[in-house]
């Protein structure tokens, strides 16, 4: 997941990628480039499984660029084949919060991604 668009320092971020558990296992993350303090874990709502991901400046100056978030590496569960017909696996945003030093929303572009 990359941050793009970003015009202003950033201190904190919250983003949620939700999967499907009858398709896919979650196996690790890689914390990336934008904060140096980064909890993960895995989280189930609503018949949703999700990947919650939290990040933190240790500093109090924020980060103001375009960079790596966080790389979420995820299986296929056995026995699950894509045929021509299907879509590909899908992971969808369903929560994201970004926010500066004085604790005010930042709006940044992240999407929903694909693969």
């Amino acid at each position: 997941m990359n941050l793009n668009n970003v015009t202003e320092n950033i201190a904190a971020g919250v983003l949620e990628v939700d999967y499907d558990e009858t398709k896919l296992r979650y196996v690790e993350c890689r914390t990336g480039r934008v904060f140096e303090e980064m909890v993960v874990a895995e989280k189930e709502s609503a018949g949703n499984k999700s990947i919650r991901c939290v990040g933190n400046v240790t500093e109090l100056v924020g980060v103001q660029e375009d960079d790596m978030y966080i790389t979420l590496r995820f299986e296929v569960i056995a026995n699950e084949t894509l045929t021509s017909r299907e879509k590909p696996y899908q992971f969808v945003i369903s929560d994201e919060d970004f926010a500066n030093l004085a604790e005010n929303d930042v709006d940044l572009k992240v999407w929903d991604v694909q693969y």
